[in-house]
């Protein structure tokens, strides 16, 4: 199981060489929550905005959601705009649906918010324990599930199919690594991988090794990988020139290798910033200043 928030593995890790089905694994989730507690508040410590809004993450103080659309979970802020355009599509072609989009990390909320604004229904995904679960999915009631990537999350997806609400898994990347680890606790990952109506997956390579793991074939599917990019401009402050740079990629770290490879020090000076930023770039012909006029990305 992969990380949510960077402590539900240390509970899956606990009884690593055991026998691991859903029951153990939630009783091992329950008992490791003083851990996750204050790991919270380790990370709060050193980034507030995580003190912030934590009763979501346990499906209490969920914001007023209207029922009966998609859900789209995107567990930070790579996979947030690696699922901007795939948003984007579906809220062009469900117009009178509502679209929830949820994350777990706080730099994942700001980039969803800055994408989207109020068009789309936003909130932290809760824990993944049954209760919470069951109380987010009761409060959201979507017709649809897609999750972006590996993040799989047993007792959600099972709550999903006591509720008969599909579950897609799109963009979904399996290492052979990773592949290595889901196997150690087939008693758990199987069940989970057969409750998926869809796992859109990048390559033929790792839709075998989710066929292994227990994923039906015919639900198993090779679509390639989303690919994103991103169109920043800055202007120069004493000129008031602009100057464009399009970067495009398939994951958040592809727009900082993209401003990389431009060998330029001015795009250098952009990685890291946000619209609003000055930007400071040393010369042979003396300090520029520059700022950042928009970032979008597509």
């Amino acid at each position: 199981v992969r990380r949510q928030g960077g402590y539900g593995s240390r509970a899956g890790s606990l009884l690593s060489s055991a026998p691991m089905n859903r029951t153990l694994y939630t009783l091992l989730f329950h008992l490791s929550l003083p851990l996750v507690f204050l790991r919270l508040l380790w990370r709060a410590w050193r980034a507030p905005a995580y003190s912030r809004r934590i009763g979501e993450r346990f499906a209490f103080g969920l914001p007023p959601l209207r029922p009966g659309g998609i859900w789209v979970h995107a567990v930070s802020v790579g996979e947030s705009i690696a699922a901007a355009p795939m948003i984007r599509e579906l809220m062009a072609h469900y117009p009178h649906l509502p679209i929830t989009v949820t994350c777990m990390t706080p730099t994942g909320s700001e980039r969803i918010q800055a994408l989207f604004g109020d068009s789309v229904q936003h909130c932290y995904l809760p824990y993944d324990l049954p209760w919470a679960a069951a109380r987010f999915l009761e409060r959201a009631r979507p017709k649809l599930a897609v999750v972006m990537e590996t993040e799989l999350w047993p007792n959600h997806i099972h709550q999903c199919a006591r509720r008969g609400i599909p579950v897609a898994l799109a963009n979904a990347r399996l290492s052979a690594r990773s592949a290595r680890g889901y196997a150690r606790f087939a008693r758990l990952t199987a069940p989970m991988l057969a409750k998926l109506s869809l796992i859109a997956v990048q390559t033929e390579t790792e839709a075998e090794r989710f066929r292994q793991l227990g994923a039906r074939d015919e639900c198993v599917e090779v679509t390639g990988s989303i690919k994103f990019g991103a169109r920043i401009t800055i202007i120069d402050e004493d000129t008031e020139d602009e100057h464009h740079y399009q970067i495009v990629g398939e994951a958040e770290a592809d727009i900082e290798r993209g401003l990389l490879n431009i060998r330029s020090p001015l795009a250098r000076a952009l990685i890291g910033k946000n619209e609003g930023d000055s930007v400071e770039v040393r010369t042979p012909g003396g300090e520029r200043n520059y700022e950042v006029v928009s970032i979008k990305y597509e």
